[in-house]
């Protein structure tokens, strides 16, 4: 259920800062950026809040953030929307045992209960 960031025309390190942007969720903000270390990388972005509301306004950030996050809010639908298609598994594993029982069950209601006594 990836969704594709798109980094077009940024540098790479305003991509990775951005990736990092959209990680922090749909209540994100710049200033939760400054000195955030991105996974695998052994140093922060960056420590200047100027830099990262230049990168931001110069490749529209917030624009990009929203497709971004209508992207992954549909995804995650058509997901739910599937698996309420599909029958839980529990009900799944009862049918087969009700009807395996059932002529078990039809049986014993003739006879002495419990069937273990005899």
């Amino acid at each position: 259920m990836a969704t594709r960031i798109n980094t077009a025309g940024m540098t790479d390190d305003a991509a990775v800062a951005f990736r990092e942007y959209l990680r922090l969720g749909p209540g994100r903000s710049l200033s939760q950026l400054v000195g955030r270390t991105p996974r695998g990388a052994a140093k922060p972005i960056t420590t200047r809040i100027a830099t990262i509301k230049d990168w931001s306004r110069q490749y529209d950030w917030v624009e990009r953030a929203r497709v971004y996050d209508a992207e992954r809010a549909e995804k995650v639908q058509a997901v739910r929307e599937r698996a309420e298609e599909q029958p839980t598994p529990s009900s799944i594993r009862w049918r087969p045992t009700w009807r395996c029982w059932r002529p078990r069950a039809r049986r014993w209601s003739r006879s002495a209960w419990p069937p273990w006594r005899g």
